[in-house]
Formats: structure tokens, C-alpha cells, sequence
């Protein structure tokens, strides 16, 4: 996989066009490597993974950026969370500039530390962008969610792709998309994804949120992995872990804060219609969750699991959220399920238009998958439509507001 990440250009504008710019995602994404090479001669790196760099920048954190800034040039902080004191010089600099660009970019593991010290000294400053692992289309063609409006117009069978698309879509719902997998025998990649949590997490977790039973949190971030696609119920979890109800409930808290998982809030624009209020959970990557769930990194085993359907559906949430993510657009992403079990998997609001979306694993298409969308479609007349994004090669009118898409179109694969 390329290293030029689709969201490089999204990146390159918010730098030359905001006042300061900050890039959030979860560890080993890939930010680092992303930013150096989108740096490359044109900027200043300073990373504050280095304990020497950070005891610098610590004893006076504006003469330390002034030092470092040119302001021709970008300035890019990776882990700037790791030295608290530098968002306040950030300020000064900002400030100093008016409403010109500072150029500078921030960037952390996770949203919460970058979040709360954002409110704290950078608000109304700052523009934010989000990086996730690997997207499955991201060296592939222009999404068809990005062209929705198009699925009026007749389409042609891409049914040339189907063997490639087939073979790239299990590699991915097994093996995900971290970089650091790239090259890495099968063995080896499960190796990863034990040590992911342990490794990468926990550490960041135990300096900044001073947690007093890590294990405890490295045991429950596995029972929320292995629960990818559900909605969140800590109280059946909290035995399970040996914890208090509120400790797991931060425990929930640091692992989205962390972006590790995702949770989709409901969606409800009928006040009389009686909704399930719980959030959803998701996995922000295919391997974590396959690996949390205890199954051997093949696809026939997966299949045979009976987890394909929804590790299926996080699939399809998070490449939603992925390529409207990295290319820095406006949307908001929920779920929706009543009282009586009528479901759609995610809605999304993009643009002025809602979509409601529902995940099938299957290629067979069968009337029975439009009851979800078509109960929310007579709940909320104002939707656009409804899409059943499924593992084909055609785009199918099956209603008239709902269209069964190819995951490969819809993601741009």
C-alpha cells in the first residue's frame, strides 16, 4: 500500500488555509510517516516521541517553537500531547499571526488529550482532521459515495472486478489496515494484533488517564472488540471485567478516546417513535476485532465462525466513515433501531441528504433485506434513500427509494 494517503490533500489545504490545523488519529495509523513525508524539505518535523526533544520544549515552550518555526515553512508536532505546555505556545504564535495561516500542525494519538486542550487554549483556532488505518479503497478510483446522486442513472455490471474485489475484500476483513502489517508473514500479523493493545495502547493509556488496573482495561478493550457491531451494554460487561459499573464506563470512554473503537449515536427525528437509545459499537479495524474474537487469520475461518455478518457490517461503517474522513468532508454517522426490532445498520447525513445503510455479507440479494430501510424511510420521509451495500458487482434498483450497491463502487475499491 502507498503511504500517499488520500487524506494528504485535504491536509496540505487546511495547513495553507486555517490558522493552525490538527490531525487526530489512533496509534500506528500511519500519521507519522504520513507527515514526514508531506514535510519532505517543505517544513520543520519536531517529534515528541523523543524524551530529549520533550525536556527541551518543557523548559520554555515558545522560545522552543520561535526557535524552530519559520514562518514560510510548516512546523509539524507529532504527539504534541506529550508535552502538554506546547498548546498554550501554539497560542502565542497563532495569535501573534492574526487570521494569516500559522502553517503549524498538531498532531496526537487519539481525539481526548488533543480534544481537551483544544477546548482549553486553541478554540475557534484550530481545524480538525481525523486518520484511520488503511481505508480498503484507498488507492482505488473515486468512491460512488461520494456520487450518490447518481444512482438514477443506469450503471454497468462490474463484473470484471469481481475475483479482484473478492480476494482484496476477505484479505481485508481478516488482516485490516494498519501499515505496519504491509510485508509481514500471517503469523507474524497476528502477533500484531496481540500485542496492539498491550503495545501501542496501554502504555499512552496508563501516562495519561494514571488507570490503576491496566489489565483490567486491556481485558475489557478485547470483550468490546469481540463485540463489534453491537450496542453498548456495560452492565453485562462489568462482571466480565471485575470492575465497577462507572470504572467501565471510562474504561468505554479512553477506548473511542484512543480510537480503538467507535461508538454511533442514535439517530432520532421522530419524537414518537420508540427508539432504541443505546450507542453501537464498532471496531475501528477488521483485524482487531477478528483477532479479539479468537479467530485464525483465514477467511474461511471467519466464515465459518458465524462472525462474518458483523464484522461485515463494521466493515462497511468504518470505510464509510474512512472515506468521508479522509477527504476532510462534513457528515455525521448514526444508528438506528426501534423498540419492536426494525433496524438499519447506519444513516448518514451528508450534505443536507440522510442515507440509511444496511450491511450484508451475502451477494444473494433477497426481499427480506429491505425491511429495515423501508421502515425507516416511512419514519423519516425527508431521507433520501436507502442502500444495501452488499459483496456484488451490480447497482440494482429494489424499490424506489432503495438501491443494493457493491461495497467495491461504493468505496471506490
Amino acid at each position: 500500500m502507498s503511504m500517499l494517503r488520500t487524506l494528504s490533500t485535504p491536509l496540505m489545504g487546511s495547513i495553507h488555509k486555517w490558522r493552525c490545523s490538527a490531525l487526530l488519529g489512533p496509534r500506528q495509523a500511519g500519521k507519522t510517516t504520513l507527515l514526514r513525508r508531506l514535510v519532505n524539505g517543505a517544513g520543520v518535523f519536531i517529534d515528541f516521541d523523543d524524551p530529549l526533544v520533550r525536556a527541551e520544549a518543557r523548559h520554555d515552550p515558545v522560545s522552543f517553537l520561535r526557535a524552530h518555526r519559520d514562518t514560510a515553512r510548516m512546523l509539524v508536532i507529532d504527539e504534541a500531547a506529550k508535552v502538554p505546555e506546547i498548546f498554550d505556545a501554539v497560542k502565542v504564535l497563532v495569535d501573534e499571526g492574526g487570521k494569516t495561516p500559522s502553517r503549524i500542525l498538531l498532531a496526537t494519538s487519539g481525539n481526548y488529550l488533543m480534544l481537551n486542550r483544544i477546548r482549553e487554549t486553541l478554540a475557534g483556532r484550530v481545524h480538525l482532521l481525523r486518520v484511520y488505518p488503511f481505508a480498503w479503497g484507498e488507492e482505488g478510483g473515486d468512491p460512488g459515495l461520494l456520487q450518490l446522486n447518481s444512482l438514477s442513472r443506469p450503471m454497468a455490471s462490474m463484473s470484471r472486478q469481481a475475483l479482484a474485489w473478492r480476494r482484496s475484500r476477505e484479505s481485508f476483513l481478516v488482516e485490516g489496515g494498519f501499515p505496519p502489517l504491509a510485508g509481514l508473514n500471517s503469523a507474524d500479523k497476528d502477533m500484531w494484533f496481540r500485542d496492539y493493545t498491550t503495545t501501542y495502547v496501554a502504555p499512552l493509556v496508563s501516562e495519561h488517564f494514571r488507570l490503576r488496573d491496566i489489565g483490567a482495561f486491556e481485558t475489557f478493550a478485547r470483550l468490546a472488540l469481540m463485540r463489534t457491531s453491537q450496542t453498548v451494554n456495560l452492565n453485562a460487561l462489568a462482571p466480565l471485567v471485575g470492575v465497577s459499573l462507572p470504572t467501565l464506563q471510562s474504561y468505554a470512554d479512553i477506548l473511542d478516546a484512543m480510537m480503538v473503537t467507535i461508538r454511533l449515536e442514535p439517530f432520532s427525528r421522530n419524537p414518537s417513535k420508540r427508539l432504541i437509545k443505546h450507542p453501537k459499537w464498532h471496531a475501528v479495524d477488521p483485524g482487531l476485532a477478528r483477532h479479539a474474537m479468537g479467530i485464525r487469520p483465514h477467511f474461511t475461518a471467519l466464515a465459518e465462525s458465524g462472525n462474518l455478518g458483523p464484522l461485515y457490517e463494521s466493515f462497511v461503517v468504518m470505510e464509510t466513515m474512512k472515506v468521508l474522513a479522509h477527504r476532510d468532508s462534513i457528515f455525521n454517522l448514526y444508528h438506528w433501531r426501534t423498540a419492536d426490532g426494525a433496524e438499519v445498520d447506519a444513516v448518514l447525513e451528508m450534505g443536507g441528504d440522510v442515507w440509511a445503510l444496511g450491511a450484508k455479507a451475502s451477494p444473494k440479494l433477497s426481499p427480506r433485506m429491505m425491511t429495515g430501510l423501508k421502515s425507516f424511510l416511512e419514519d423519516n420521509p425527508g431521507a433520501r434513500g436507502g442502500l444495501i451495500v452488499y459483496p456484488g458487482t451490480t447497482i440494482q434498483k429494489l424499490d424506489r427509494r432503495i438501491w443494493a450497491v457493491p461495497d467495491g463502487w461504493l468505496f471506490g475499491r
